[in-house]
């Protein structure tokens, strides 16, 4: 089956594209340790005509040396942990990419498409019916029920401002393309639905501002799963509405609609843990099977890997000095 990724190299305005079958998956420990890392990364892909798309790509990496951009996206690790992601962009622009732009591809191929410049994109969107929204509309009840009977986390906030100022908040569980697809008809579940506290960044994977006096959304999508071309494709839902984009998470998110409770956020040191941590448990584990094991040169490996630990604890201090000064 595999684990397929495409890498890209631009140098001199000229890109060059590698394939790998089984790395997508495990990009995301390379890219931490900086550009050298990556590049022995690619070392080992093979080279292509151009990269995968949206169907077989999993994880693809572009790395601009004219522009000194880093662009990335897959891994499981990403995925159960977008809101980890800003933190570990801050980290390796901070640490190890320093100088240089690094940047989430949220929507995968599609990211990595519109930045090389290669049309990915369906010429002609058709307009859902009446009857296919009324469907859409009583299927996201549906769903929502179920959400509720089974106690499923709710990780999408959506905050409304309705044309009088008031601002309400609110959370479901439903994945966020199927509730960006209801367009206005949202206005008719949000009329009925219960107002929540903002939950903590921790629980955070989707945001969606609604600004309804200025007809405006925003719309943080921490991790998009399905279909990815509906960035494109927005304005057929909420036609007449603005809309933009937040790229800075559920941080950015606060700082739109004026909220400045820092109780809500990772502290820096709570996010360097968690960020570092996804690390550190997989060399912990070797270690501790290591230890277990009755192999000879077994304490050359334990002292590698009592390498590794210690240099990731030399990069996380790094990070932290940032903030301390």
């Amino acid at each position: 089956m595999g684990c397929r990724g495409s890498f890209v190299i631009r140098e001199n305005g000229i890109n060059t594209y590698l394939y790998d079958r089984y790395f997508a998956a495990g990009i995301l420990p390379d890219l931490l340790y900086g550009l050298n890392s990556t590049l022995d990364m690619f070392s080992r892909a093979r080279e292509d005509e151009t990269i995968l798309d949206e169907v077989w790509g999993e994880g693809g990496v572009i790395v601009d040396l004219d522009a000194k951009v880093m662009m990335f996206w897959g891994s499981d690790i990403l995925l159960d942990n977008v809101p980890l992601i800003p933190y570990m962009i801050d980290f390796m622009e901070t640490v190890t990419w320093q100088g240089w732009n690094v940047c989430h591809g949220k929507w995968g191929m599609l990211s990595m498409a519109k930045y090389l410049g290669i049309a990915k994109y369906p010429a002609t969107i058709q307009k859902p019916s009446k009857k296919s929204r009324e469907s859409h509309f009583n299927w996201w009840l549906d769903a929502d029920k179920n959400s509720t009977k089974y106690d499923e986390e709710e990780e999408t906030v959506i905050s409304y401002k309705k044309s009088d100022g008031s601002l309400l908040h609110y959370t479901v569980a439903e994945e966020l393309d199927t509730t960006l697809r209801l367009g206005e008809d949202i206005f008719k579940i949000l009329k009925d639905r219960k107002t929540v506290f903002l939950p903590h960044q921790r629980d955070v994977y989707d945001c969606l501002y609604i600004d309804k006096k200025n007809k405006t959304i925003h719309i943080f999508w921490g991790y998009p799963l399905n279909d990815n071309s509906l960035i494109d494709r927005l304005d057929i839902y909420w036609s007449g509405w603005e809309i933009k984009w937040i790229d800075d998470g559920y941080l950015g998110y606060l700082k739109l609609i004026g909220c400045n409770d820092c109780d809500l956020l990772f502290t820096i040191e709570e996010a360097a843990d968690r960020v570092f941590n996804i690390f550190r448990d997989p060399i912990e584990r070797c270690l501790t099977k290591l230890e277990k094991e009755n192999k000879l040169d077994k304490d050359r490996a334990i002292i590698n890997w009592n390498n590794r630990l210690s240099f990731l604890d030399k990069l996380k201090q790094e990070w932290l000095k940032k903030y301390s000064d």
